[in-house]
């Protein structure tokens, strides 16, 4: 009998439910387990979690649909299940999009007829070849076989690193607002310092600025997030990329600027027009190119490329103009803690008392400092190599892991663990088609359908084989 062949999906927010979609797509007429590895709930991940109808997706709905070919069926489901008038250039509540990919997983399951699908709640914290197949370690115990594996976790936390070791250690610095379990009291009438001025600022922003709260916001340029238009129009055509094989920082910076002086107005245009040449233009660069572009401009890129809903900007701005939200271009010098609070001074020379400082400097940190074991496991394996400037993994130009040593092993990347490899790649119309993309190859390296399976054991080994076989593969181990 020919049994199922099954496909691990470890990560359960959007990386992870767009690649079990298109994977689901992808297998329809084949029979096929899809597990995903997912402690939490599905769907939710970290960008999707809160459950605070005022944070916003920072995308329109016309820009968030799961099917890249397909690009209103977010907005559709927006107007069957949540307000059947949204508009398309509408900023909808960030926890209706978890809602949204759970039932676009049901939706694309069922459809597919064939195909299974696990949700094992647990964490995996090792991955390895297994004969023929792929072990998954899980934080239970207990390990399972996959035939080939989608890493898709999404974002790692962000660094501590800037922060003095007396902050680190008091009860009132929030290292990771959104994995937060809880957060200092916050009395009305007091201060808080949010470090860092892009998307989680916001957000944070918007959940604690009430009851007499004053914010301030430090980042090194003082810059807070820019809003799309109000009235958003299409892209503008992006510029030709000139013939070569790589391309200084200077070059891209001429290309870019070139384009928006040609434009004459709007720059939003031209910024998304840049969107489908942005790996190229990434691919062409040296290491020390790229490492300059980290340095000197990517907090820029940030900041026009990732734009926030335009009521949100307004509401920013008008906590700034009643000075109840204070911005400083400054960084953290000094902490202590005492009966009244965090004292912490500034480099600008500013000293702040207050009730608690959250970390919002975002996630883009080295891969060879993340905490997380699987990470750690798959480098010290030789299972996986750190992509470009310890930007994720290392992948070829199918997303699939470049290993250390050895054959390549049957695991792809979705999200943001290959930016070093792509950059743009913590968006959901590029994750959504990265998802697309990997469902094809992985399905195409498949085994066959035609092949027969026995049935196996945890460890990989035919439940037939002999019992010396079974010793000497006991041995082995």
């Amino acid at each position: 009998m020919t049994g199922p062949v099954t496909v691990a999906v470890v990560g359960g927010g959007a990386s992870g439910c767009l690649s079990a979609i298109h994977l689901a797509r992808a297998v329809a007429g084949r029979q096929v387990e899809i597990m995903l590895v997912e402690p939490d709930a599905v769907g939710a991940g970290l960008a999707y979690s809160t459950t605070d109808p005022r944070h916003r997706l920072n995308v329109p709905a016309k820009g968030m649909s799961a099917d890249p070919d397909d690009p209103e069926h977010f907005l559709r489901w927006l107007r069957r299940h949540v307000d059947v008038d949204f508009p398309a250039g509408g900023f909808a509540p960030r926890l209706h999009y978890a809602d949204y990919l759970v039932q676009t997983l049901d939706d694309a399951v069922a459809a597919a007829g064939t195909v299974r699908l696990e949700h094992v709640v647990a964490r995996v914290t090792d991955l390895r070849r297994h004969g023929r197949r792929l072990r998954l370690t899980l934080d239970d115990g207990t390990s399972r076989a996959a035939d080939a594996v989608v890493l898709a976790m999404g974002h790692g936390a962000p660094s501590t690193a800037w922060a003095p070791e007396a902050l680190r250690r008091s009860a009132r610095f929030v290292a990771d607002p959104w994995r937060a379990g809880s957060a200092p009291a916050i009395g009305a009438g007091s201060d808080i310092l949010l470090v860092g001025a892009g998307l989680t600022m916001a957000d944070m922003a918007l959940r604690w600025g009430r009851d007499g709260v004053r914010l301030h916001v430090a980042s090194r340029h003082g810059m807070l997030p820019l809003p799309h238009a109000s009235a958003p129009v299409p892209p503008a055509a992006p510029p030709a990329i000139p013939a070569g094989t790589s391309l200084t920082l200077a070059e891209v910076r001429r290309l870019v600027f070139a384009r928006l002086r040609a434009a004459g107005g709007d720059w939003r245009p031209v910024i998304d027009g840049m969107r489908p040449i942005t790996a190229e233009l990434w691919s062409r660069m040296q290491n020390e190119a790229r490492g300059q572009f980290l340095a000197t401009a990517a907090r820029r890129w940030d900041r026009v490329r990732h734009r926030i809903d335009p009521a949100l900007h307004a509401w920013l701005a008008a906590r700034r103009d009643d000075g109840s939200l204070t911005v400083h271009a400054a960084s953290v010098v000094s902490a202590r803690e005492d009966e009244r609070g965090l004292q912490v001074e500034l480099d600008d020379g500013s000293s702040l008392s207050v009730a608690a400082v959250f970390n919002c400097t975002g996630t883009c940190t080295g891969l060879r400092v993340n905490d997380d074991p699987l990470v750690l496991n798959l480098l010290n394996s030789g299972t996986a190599l750190p992509g470009p400037l310890d930007l994720g993994f290392a992948t070829d130009a199918g997303g699939r892991l470049l290993p250390g040593s050895g054959p390549q092993p049957a695991v792809w990347t979705v999200g943001p663990l290959r930016r070093g490899q792509l950059w743009e790649s913590t968006a959901i119309p590029e994750i959504r088609q990265q998802a697309a993309d990997v469902a094809r190859e992985l399905v195409a390296a498949l085994p066959s359908p035609q092949l027969q399976r026995r049935p196996r054991d945890p460890y990989g080994l035919p439940l037939s084989a002999s019992t010396a076989a079974a010793e000497a593969y006991v041995e082995a181990l």
